[in-house]
């Protein structure tokens, strides 16, 4: 088992093991730091990323981003502001982050386009998002 897979378990375990609020807050954390569903779009155009971050809204197959992409696209700060909720340091988050991140937005887009005014995590079901996302690995 790698580093990745291991840490993995690691959040899945304490995510269903009565540490899903943490990892719910991180969750919002970073939306809200991006401006919820429609700035984390906004900042990808701008990067060069919205290909990738329409196939997680869209109804297709999610493309990959890489760990570097995903500090680009969140800021280090919310990066750290995660790993600091979780537990983790930075650089062990970034690669979930690469991995959960497009399933994450896919889910809160089921109908592959983002709802009328989300600007924010609120009103958002974020833990069973987190919850189905998590079992899904």
């Amino acid at each position: 088992m790698g580093l990745l897979d291991s840490i993995g378990n690691q959040l899945l375990g304490s995510a269903m093991g009565g540490r899903q609020e943490a990892a719910t807050d991180a969750l919002g954390g970073i939306l809200n730091h991006v401006g919820g569903l429609e700035g984390l779009l906004g900042k990808a155009k701008d990067l060069g990323l919205d290909k990738q971050v329409s196939s997680w809204i869209g109804v297709g197959q999610n493309e990959p981003v890489e760990a570097g992409q995903v500090e680009e696209l969140l800021g280090a700060d919310a990066i750290q502001g995660v790993a600091e909720k979780l537990g983790f340091n930075a650089q062990e988050v970034l690669p979930l982050l690469a991995q959960f991140l497009p399933m994450i937005i896919d889910q809160l887009t089921p109908k592959g386009q983002i709802e009328q005014g989300a600007t924010s995590a609120a009103g958002l079901d974020l833990g069973s998002i987190l919850a189905t996302v998590l079992k899904s690995r």
